[in-house]
């Protein structure tokens, strides 16, 4: 077992074989970069039109189109009313490359979440599963008129 960065990596140790291994670490590396930067269900992206920003979203689902290599991307429009709409789009399209639509450039922009300090300065990302995590007894502030 080899540790590497935040991530474990298990294979059969080869005496001799360094190379094979730093290639594997390598595109093991590449894949997680890749990965982490992909746009999914649920992420927030800012989306340019004509390459100014236009209006922020949320990608509620992405689907498989019956063209292949292409999905069908349903957003919900943060405006006010909130508007629904699905664009087909091909992956690429989906993680930030320039596409266009009726002849204007187009993209979507992953907007990082945040990630917060915990007590011990430790950094921390919000995550959905943080109601899994063991919570801390809440400190009680009374407010009293001082006399």
């Amino acid at each position: 077992m080899i540790y590497h960065g935040a991530h474990q990596i298990f294979f059969l140790y080869l005496p001799g074989k360094t190379a094979i291994y730093r290639g594997l670490i390598q595109k093991f590396d590449e894949l997680y970069e890749e990965a982490r930067n992909m746009n999914i269900e649920g992420d927030l992206v800012l989306i340019y039109y004509k390459d100014e920003p236009g209006v922020y979203a949320r990608i509620e689902r992405i689907e498989p189109d019956v063209k292949k290599d292409w999905y069908q991307v349903t957003l919900i429009l943060l405006t006010i009313p909130h508007q629904v709409i699905t664009w087909i789009l091909r992956e690429e399209y989906i993680n930030g490359q320039v596409f266009t639509m009726g002849g204007n450039s187009m993209r979507m922009e992953k907007i990082e979440r945040l990630a917060f300090k915990d007590q011990d300065g430790q950094e921390t990302e919000e995550t959905k599963d943080n109601d899994k995590e063991e919570k801390k007894p809440a400190k009680i502030v009374q407010f009293k008129k001082k006399d």
